[in-house]
């Protein structure tokens, strides 16, 4: 999972906080659950996307949340509501 230097909704990701090697497994392993229930590929086709969804869940994991499901459904939640807006 890439995410240097992509940037969605204001800070670049390079400016954001270090994430421990677990809680960086955690958030790989909610990218992959979002991406699954998008139907996306990984392989980087839509790097926008990609990057609205990676920055989203770095946001939460930010904010605390550790459990890769409730990583998931914040994020689903949030890039719906942006996209209703």
């Amino acid at each position: 999972m890439k995410l240097n230097g992509a940037t969605f909704q204001g800070k670049s990701i390079s400016q954001k906080m270090v994430f421990d090697p677990e809680i960086t497994r955690v958030m790989a392993l909610a990218f992959d659950m979002v991406c699954d229930t998008f139907g996306l590929r990984r392989d980087m086709t839509d790097a926008l996307t990609h990057s609205a969804i990676a920055n989203t869940i770095v946001d939460f994991a930010e904010q605390g949340e550790r459990d890769p499901d409730q990583l998931c459904a914040k994020t689903i939640r949030a890039l719906a509501r942006g996209r209703d807006s």
